[in-house]
């Protein structure tokens, strides 16, 4: 009553989300076996956002892979790897790892319950074991199944009698027994051997599994995957503190980064001039790590001029002295225009537009108006009360 062997894809997406890994690279057996773990790994990859970057079907009539392990160190920066494979397989899938140098600390091994059989298994590698080595009461969850189903369907059924020939299957159709398989699949209680359930297919479900890390060729217990009776679904405990990586590392490579890296420190000191050394002119300190090859990138308050610039790349700077200097103010000239600068540009065409408007307005009054200068021009003025000057 275990589990399928593809229900290990399950707890491998759990703990890859756990150590925050984004990125696999699959290695798997040319089996059903292997392919159905294949397909239900990359199901469960799309939901948790996990990229399958790479897979490499073995083939025991062509065991060699090492052309596509080699084309995965080429050009990818992946260093996790998903191994499913049976003891045979996974022997030799070892053998090819090891000649390619693929157990250095800066690599990461999921295998399978199978592939951990091998006897040439690599140091620190992580791998499940399925919770049923205890065949005690693997029996007794199985006897309490039959159990439990037998009584619910002579509580709610009507027994027949099974039919004598079983040679015409389509006529002589046995609907208790079809019925009993039913209440098989309906079960769901906690068992010696963990949580107990079905899916449609008759396949366990919530199976516990033990997380093994492999150190110095012995097996240790660094976690399990179970099911939660506080939470009602299955939890992964995982000690991260006590897995030992390959190389004997015991902190895992870097998931964010996508990419481990050594942190060295030059052997001069220096940051880096360019200098005769010899009769010839080399680079030395942090400049020259990165001229002649011997390092990747660098992380220093190093400044930049045109002389480094011309044999390496400086990133945008994350750091400025502040450096200030100080400069006396010469006195603007005032120019022809300068009483305009109190208003805005918008300002004085507005006051130009309203001189007009109010001229305009002042016009339309006079023209119009009974009493304006067009109105009073044809009358004659009275000379009464006008002071005259006569002889």
């Amino acid at each position: 009553m275990g589990a399928p062997f593809s229900h290990q894809a399950d707890v491998w997406i759990e703990i890859l989300v756990r150590l925050k890994y984004l990125s696999v690279i699959f290695i798997h057996s040319s089996d059903s076996d292997g392919r159905s773990t294949l397909g239900r790994f990359q199901n469960l990859a799309d939901i948790a956002n996990i990229k399958v970057e790479s897979i490499i079907r073995y083939e025991p009539s062509v065991p060699s892979i090492e052309n596509e392990l080699n084309e995965v160190k080429r050009e990818s920066y992946c260093r996790v790897f998903l191994l499913y494979a049976n003891r045979e397989d996974a022997r030799s899938i070892f053998q090819q790892i090891y000649s390619q140098q693929m157990t250095e600390p800066e690599y990461v091994w999921l295998v399978s319950e199978q592939s951990l059989e091998a006897i040439n298994r690599p140091n620190g590698v992580l791998a499940l074991r399925l919770n049923s080595v205890n065949e005690s009461s693997m029996i007794g969850d199985t006897v309490q199944v039959l159990a439990n189903a037998l009584k619910q369907m002579y509580d709610n059924e009507n027994i027949t009698v099974p039919p004598t020939d079983c040679g015409k299957i389509s006529i002589n159709k046995w609907e208790t027994g079809i019925k009993f398989v039913k209440y098989l699949k309906n079960q769901t209680f906690s068992g010696e051997t963990g949580r107990i359930a079905f899916d449609e297919f008759g396949d366990r479900l919530l199976s516990d599994y033990e997380i093994i890390n492999i150190n110095n060729g012995k097996e240790k217990v660094i976690g399990k995957y179970s099911f939660s009776n506080a939470i009602m679904k299955m939890d992964l405990n995982l000690n991260v503190e006590q897995i030992v990586w390959p190389g004997n590392l015991t902190e895992p490579p870097l998931a964010k980064l996508n990419f481990t890296y050594d942190l060295e420190q030059v052997e001069d000191g220096q940051y880096g001039t360019y200098d005769f050394m010899n009769g010839t002119k080399v680079w030395s300190g942090l400049v020259g790590e990165l001229v002649y090859k011997r390092g990747d990138m660098v992380a220093a308050p190093l400044t930049a001029n045109p002389e480094r610039g011309q044999v390496i790349d400086f990133s945008k700077p994350f750091k400025y002295e502040g450096i200030t200097i100080l400069q006396k103010r010469q006195p603007r000239k005032a120019a022809l225009a300068s009483f305009l600068q109190p208003f805005e540009n918008t300002l004085w065409l507005l006051v130009l537009v309203s001189v007009h408007v109010v001229a305009l307005a002042l016009y339309l009054l006079d023209r119009f108006s009974p009493f304006g200068g067009f109105k009073m021009a044809d009358v004659v003025p009275s000379d009464e009360g006008a002071l005259n000057l006569s002889s």
